[in-house]
């Protein structure tokens, strides 16, 4: 250990001796042992982050040799450190000691900024543009801020008549961008972002930019492609992949963001929330395996963690292991997740035999707390569980009178009324769901999927499951409901396309396999059907539909 100690100590002192020259004092003298002495203890503090010994070291350095490069480093090294106001004060000197040198500019106006001093900052960034008109990052810096302050007229002239001078300057073109999209104006902001990007191949914040302005346009899918093609060419470039990621979870595509996630997970199994993410959506797409892996992988990395409990709890819950998700959701203090823990404890409670209690604790305490509809969701879903359909929706009414604007309670009443048999109450609150929540597209599966299963009103279910497809492209249960339209119309080449593609996702759902083996049975391909059918039933032995599918057939 002391050996290493040394060894490192010796090579900050021959670093040290290459970027300080030995006459570095203020005077011209050759510097001193007591000179190196401080600089190296300085610069050494500074690399174990240890801000007690390394500010008092560095401000010796300074009134001994209070020259610009010196000043530029202990200026950084207290920025690193946490030490604003330090910082500010030594870039202030640096800057006075080296007015010619715009880094120093820079680096004072960053400080200012950082310590909240904004209006400051925009008048020492246009005094310092007056002395550095040509400086690039001088005027991207100002322009930002005159654009987050009120003044875009003044920060685009700024960015125009830079571009003008120089256009291949692929940040000036990136600060435009963001200045359009600030001002609302996305159409304007693509081609700069294109432009930017096209002058930094591998620049992955213009590429997300730039994809981020398609979505903002409502072209979602372009945006889509865009990133995709980008993250493809940069398998490196780690937000592009997770913004992609973000986009197919937008879309409905949980499967394509869960492998996203699969393969960053492997790249980077050290990052907890990487492995915090892949561990929900593991879950979410029912990967037991592999969300136990990453969330385990999570609370080692981060032991305190709340949110990597919480999951935990929900995969026990998930596994129908009742009493570990409630030692799990036990664990959580009051925070973010304390409510929802305390909302999925009472479900694990009442799989525990705990019915009558929960319903009872349930229905005193929902009144009290009208605000929080989680709790009447939750009331109503437990009621449906105990075979108590009409309680479910006579909470869920009385919910309404207190959030009559809650898409979320107009479609749990609709689920309500279709199981109720009542489709005529179903529709309207689906079709007030669709109203509150219109870029929702569960409401517009569901209802067309309902018309569907009745076989009433085939053009309307049709064009409510194109609506839902437009939203959700990539969801699986949407891409079943469109698959069965089209198998109801005679498409069976379409019906197996999208079916296909749900059954890829989804694997043996029984609802999906009995769907997709239908159109393989409607195509004369009976022994594919029936195959499809065992498979699913061996993953689903209690399965209904799939048992009919079999004797029938």
């Amino acid at each position: 250990m002391a050996r290493a100690f040394w060894r490192l100590t010796a090579g900050l002192v021959l670093c040290l001796m290459a970027s300080f020259p030995l006459r570095a004092s203020a005077t011209g003298a050759p510097m001193t042992g007591r000179d190196l002495y401080y600089l190296l203890v300085a610069q050494f503090a500074s690399e174990l982050h240890a801000p007690g010994l390394a500010i008092p070291a560095w401000k010796k350095v300074l009134s001994l040799m209070p020259q610009p490069r010196l000043l530029a480093a202990a200026t950084r090294a207290a920025a690193h450190l946490g030490d604003l106001p330090e910082a500010l004060a030594w870039a202030k000197h640096w800057h006075h000691e080296d007015p010619g040198n715009p880094n120093a500019a820079r680096y004072e106006a960053a400080l200012l900024l950082a310590s909240g001093q904004d209006r400051k900052t925009i008048r020492f960034l246009q005094a310092a543009l007056a002395r550095f008109p040509q400086n690039a990052r001088i005027t991207e810096q100002l322009a930002e801020l005159l654009g987050t302050h009120g003044h875009p007229g003044d920060a685009r002239r700024l960015l125009t008549g830079f571009i003008l001078h120089h256009p291949e300057d692929a940040t000036a073109h990136f600060a435009l961008g963001r200045l359009d999209m600030l001002q609302g104006q996305t159409d304007a902001a693509t081609p700069e972002f294109r432009r930017a990007l096209a002058l930094r191949p591998s620049w992955q914040e213009a590429a997300i930019y730039l994809a981020e302005s398609l979505r903002l346009q409502g072209q979602t899918l372009a945006a889509l492609i865009q990133i995709g093609k980008f993250s493809s060419s940069h398998p490196g470039a780690i937000l592009a992949r997770q913004y992609q990621a973000g986009l197919y979870l937008h879309l409905g595509g949980m499967v394509q963001a869960y492998r996203i996630y699969r393969k960053l997970g492997e790249q980077l199994p050290d990052n907890p929330g990487i492995q915090l993410t892949l561990g929900v959506l593991a879950l979410k797409q029912g990967n037991p395996r592999v969300a136990q892996r990453a969330l385990g992988k999570t609370r080692a990395l981060l032991p305190q963690s709340i949110a990597s409990r919480y999951y935990l709890g929900r995969l026990a819950e998930k596994e129908h292991h009742w009493q570990q998700a409630l030692g799990w959701f036990g664990q959580i203090p009051k925070g973010p997740y304390a409510v929802r823990a305390g909302l999925h404890a009472l479900a694990c409670k009442f799989h525990l035999g705990q019915q009558k209690m929960v319903l009872r604790h349930l229905a005193g305490r929902v009144p009290g707390h009208p605000e929080d509809a989680r709790l009447l969701l939750l009331q109503a879903r437990l009621l449906q569980e105990a075979g108590k359909p009409h309680a479910a929706l006579k909470v869920l009414d009385a919910g309404l009178q207190q959030h009559p604007r809650d898409g979320e309670i107009w479609y749990e009443k609709g689920v309500a009324e279709e199981r109720l048999g009542d489709q005529k109450a179903m529709k309207i609150s689906m079709q007030e769901a669709i109203r509150l929540e219109p870029g929702n597209a569960q409401p517009y599966n569901f209802l067309g999927y309902s018309l569907l299963k009745h076989h009433e009103q085939m053009e309307e279910a049709a064009e409510y499951l194109r609506k839902a497809l437009h939203l959700a492209p990539y969801d699986p249960g949407i891409l079943d409901s469109v698959g069965w339209l089209y198998h109801l119309q005679g498409r069976q080449n379409r019906a197996l396309k999208y079916l296909g593609k749900a059954h890829a996702a989804l694997g043996n759902s029984p609802g999906i396999a009995h769907h997709l083996g239908q159109v393989f049975w409607a195509l004369g391909r009976h022994q594919k059907a029936r195959d499809l059918w065992q498979q699913a039933l061996r993953a689903h032995p209690d399965s209904s539909i799939l048992l009919r599918d079999l004797q029938q057939k």
